[in-house]
């Protein structure tokens, strides 16, 4: 029961990598169109959450190495997960066509969910990972292997059979427009508390005037003012801003998808 003066933990999870916990109090709404239970009626919580399905980590293994390969195959593609299983109401990918434009569709509010306990990834999906599948565990020490050492084209060429474990470093990524967003000595900026937060530009600040941005302020009795934000004035004037990075030089992403990331 959402009462007023009833309090609420909030957890939420991905893929285990990052978690959220936060607490919300329940109080007297200043307006009954916004109302905790209006709210939880409308997004049907305790449904969706009753009818929430464990399903085996390997899913996730499947799913992230769908998707990378979504990325190497290039433009134009087709999904191959079965929408069978997404929520009445859910938003998905449809396709993406040969000049990199996304179309999406929505499940019918109406439509029956199958039922749990068959595999989430498609028979495609399973078959590709059980050709890839290596089963021949790693043994002795790990070792650096680089382009200079005489043994690595043998040792690779042999890692190919096994399982292996490849430890390639640890990065930290950092804004600042004069130098690329990765390098070699940003663990020691960030060590040395080094200030990465520098003026906007006025290209930049015409840029953000074009988008026609509408802030939203909302003020103690409840009630929301529009803000147009239609002059430098109104600017934000500092910001962490992003260096050099190419996806494609870097991380061989192909050309058109690049374009099409913010």
């Amino acid at each position: 029961e959402l009462s007023v003066g009833k309090r609420i933990v909030v957890f939420s999870y991905g893929s285990g990598a990052l978690a959220t916990m936060y607490r919300l109090h329940v109080r007297e709404p200043s307006q009954s169109r916004f109302t905790v239970e209006k709210i939880a009626s409308a997004l049907s919580l305790t449904q969706r959450l009753s009818a929430r399905e464990e399903v085996n980590p390997s899913e996730l293994d499947h799913a992230l190495e769908t998707r990378a390969k979504m990325h190497r195959s290039g433009a134009p593609y087709l999904p191959v997960y079965p929408i069978d299983r997404f929520f009445p109401g859910t938003y998905y990918l449809n396709g993406i066509d040969s000049d990199w434009r996304r179309t999406y569709s929505r499940v019918p509010l109406d439509a029956d969910l199958v039922e749990a306990g068959t595999p989430l990834a498609p028979e495609s999906v399973l078959k590709q990972a059980k050709i890839a599948e290596i089963s021949t565990p790693v043994t002795g020490r790990l070792r650096v292997l680089s382009k200079s050492d005489a043994e690595a084209k043998e040792m690779l060429d042999e890692a190919q059979n096994r399982i292996s474990c490849v430890i390639t470093g640890v990065a930290a990524g950092l804004p600042g427009k004069s130098g690329p967003v990765f390098s070699e000595d940003n663990l020691q900026k960030l060590v040395i508390g080094e200030q990465r937060i520098e003026p906007i530009s006025c290209n930049a600040k015409s840029a953000m005037l074009d988008k026609n941005v509408i802030q939203l302020k909302k003020k103690k009795d409840g009630t929301v003012e529009k803000c147009p934000v239609d002059t430098e004035s109104a600017l934000i004037k500092l910001a962490a801003q992003l260096g050099h990075l190419s996806l494609v030089d870097a991380y061989g992403v192909p050309p058109g998808l690049a374009q099409t990331m913010d």
